[in-house]
């Protein structure tokens, strides 16, 4: 960054909470990763932020959309639901699902204005992966009875998950001069471009 003369946007995230906590995670929060994953996300925040002098570092959760190149939690329960597979879902972990074309959004809005530092870049409500599946099924019109809930302690993760990882955003928002987009509105965003897809094709 010193040799172009450039600054660097860090993508890290909401993992680097412990999960324990009631409250909304702000900026300033003390972090308190508990997966390898996690904190390895942590130290190169640190990083980061010590070395490059013109540092973003933002945080998502749970990011979903179209065109990737492996599935994410929604494209995954989406075409599980769509094929009439029932799911087991876990009904106890917290986030703030975001919406990838709304983080590129949060992202380019950082770059542009010159802001520094770290920003909480999530969605604006937090849910359950329970809740959110059934959210899915619903804009989607998919059958919401093939949802069953389940505990994280039926799955047998390997990695520690933070349990409620809520995240405040209203840092992003006033530099968005709108708040993130809702699960809710993030999954009919993505229902209206398959729509135009399809329209597209015929």
């Amino acid at each position: 960054c010193d040799k172009y003369d450039t600054g660097m946007l860090f993508i890290s995230t909401d993992y680097v909470f412990d999960g324990k906590s009631d409250e909304k995670y702000t900026e300033n929060d003390s972090p308190n990763p508990t997966s390898i994953y996690a904190k390895h996300k942590l130290e190169a925040e640190k990083i980061v932020l010590e070395t490059v002098d013109d540092a973003i570092v933002v945080r998502p959760s749970v990011i979903y959309g179209w065109d990737v190149v492996k599935d994410n939690f929604v494209t995954w329960a989406y075409k599980e639901l769509k094929k009439g597979h029932s799911i087991n879902i876990i009904d106890d972990q917290y986030n703030n699902p975001t919406l990838a074309d709304d983080l590129a959004d949060m992202i380019i809005s950082l770059i542009e204005n010159k802001y520094r530092g770290i920003y909480h870049t999530a969605g604006s409500e937090c849910l359950n992966r329970y809740e959110f599946t059934l959210e899915i099924a619903e804009v989607f019109g998919l059958n919401k009875s093939l949802v069953n809930p389940i505990k994280t302690k039926d799955l047998n993760q390997l990695a520690e998950r933070p349990m409620k990882c809520c995240m405040d955003i209203n840092k992003i928002t006033k530099v968005l001069k709108r708040r993130p987009l809702s699960p809710i509105e993030g999954l009919t965003e993505m229902k209206n471009q398959l729509e135009n897809k399809r329209e597209g094709k015929r």
